[in-house]
């Protein structure tokens, strides 16, 4: 799989969002979000999760400076394998959200994001650490799919399992999760 990113065509103006959308109707691209395209050979040649990625990277703009990629798109674009595909909707935490909000291409989820001071950023915005992306994992998806990547983190030592125990207790079970399960069922 390639890592590299289509080029993202904001329609930044109004003249350019015009051209923008005879180009789409053309079926010579693709809407990824609102006013932004992406060439449409590039698309149909990117997997499921190069998709969701690009999804991350038209929203990044949009996003408030308090939020941060969370949950599997964090997984994702830390590189962590995934089990089955990508979700259809991006994640992202955020501090100033009192409440889950779901939205077209984004699930906005209320919570500090909890980043490290080795965060990794994602077309500018910052990524949930790996501690509290693996603790999220394991109290929200399935278990299969929370397993694979930690397992993942574990196995690269970017988490160790003690500290993942150790977080996995002090967060908060999810309302609506599919995971919430003792996490040392899911890494050991």
């Amino acid at each position: 799989m390639s890592t590299a990113q289509p080029r993202l065509l904001r329609a930044d103006d109004r003249a350019r969002s015009r051209s923008l959308q005879r180009r789409h109707r053309a079926g010579l691209l693709v809407r990824v979000t609102d006013g932004v395209y992406v060439d449409a050979p590039a698309w149909h040649a990117m997997t499921a999760v190069q998709r969701h990625l690009a999804t991350a990277r038209a929203l990044a703009p949009a996003l408030r400076s308090t939020a941060a990629f969370s949950l599997l798109t964090a997984a994702i674009a830390l590189g962590w394998p995934l089990v089955g595909r990508p979700p259809d909707r991006v994640h992202v935490t955020d501090a100033r959200t009192v409440r889950t909000e779901h939205r077209a291409h984004l699930v906005r989820h209320a919570g500090e994001s909890a980043l490290d001071h080795r965060a990794m950023t994602l077309d500018g915005v910052p990524i949930t650490g790996a501690l509290r992306t693996a603790a999220d994992l394991a109290a929200t998806v399935e278990p299969a799919v929370a397993a694979v990547a930690i397992d993942h983190a574990v196995r690269t030592r970017l988490i160790t399992v003690d500290d993942f125990v150790a977080a996995s207790r002090l967060r908060p079970r999810s309302h609506g999760g599919r995971g919430a399960r003792p996490a040392p069922r899911v890494c050991r």
